[in-house]
């Protein structure tokens, strides 16, 4: 998603090889887990309205248009704002692994600008949203334990956490896309990616057998 604001995330994660027979399993492949940030984005424009109108609203508690606002910031169009290529890159990836959406956020609006943006639908409800997800990788695990996972993420800081606590079993992919992704502090602060690329749409043509090739 284009970034138009600060916290919080969105991620994306590309799980387990799906388990049992069936036309959708993926018995003989790797788990990926992608996160983030396929979009991030809007993550916080509605936190940040509701923030605003918060204020606004004990500044000026006569002021009935406050109501009007709901409606915008429920059904804002957060489909508008996905980044060029993000759903085309969850369906190349999605060829490899069920896909995961991974995100920090609130309980209530985030899973909605998920539901808005089409990404809920695009990897079939299978979504995850923490306060602080890279402290919540247990759960991830029991949700969808897979050989092998891929993250995906505009924020350096994130990745090195995962990559601290999996090890060999998670593939870190940075995107350099969005305000996050290019803040020097970030970048100087934390070890480089396994892959880096320039933009979220580059996954659909990231060689994902290539780069789990040596992977247990």
């Amino acid at each position: 998603m284009e970034d138009t604001a600060s916290e919080p995330s969105a991620s994306i994660t590309v799980p387990p090889p799906l388990r049992g027979p069936g036309p959708d399993a993926h018995e003989d492949l790797p788990g990926v887990a992608l996160a983030n940030d396929i979009g991030r984005a809007v993550a916080a424009l509605t936190l940040l309205g509701l923030g605003a109108l918060q204020r606004y609203r004990t500044e000026h508690p006569r002021d009935t248009r406050l109501l009007l606002m709901s409606s915008f910031l429920i059904d804002y169009p957060f489909a508008n704002r996905l980044y060029p290529g993000a759903l085309d890159a969850l369906r190349h990836v999605g060829q490899y692994g069920p896909t995961v959406i991974l995100s920090d956020g609130d309980v209530v609006f985030q899973p909605r600008k998920v539901a808005r943006s089409g990404l809920w639908e695009e990897v079939g409800g299978r979504v995850l949203i923490y306060i602080h997800k890279e402290l919540m990788l247990d759960q991830v695990m029991e949700c969808y334990p897979a050989r092998h996972y891929v993250m995906v993420d505009d924020k350096l800081r994130i990745l090195t956490a995962m990559k601290k606590a999996w090890g060999g079993r998670l593939t870190t992919v940075f995107p350099r896309q969005g305000h996050y992704a290019l803040d020097p502090k970030e970048i100087l602060g934390n070890p480089p990616a396994d892959v880096s690329i320039k933009r979220i749409g580059e996954l659909a043509q990231l060689d994902v057998k290539a780069l789990l090739a040596d992977k247990p």
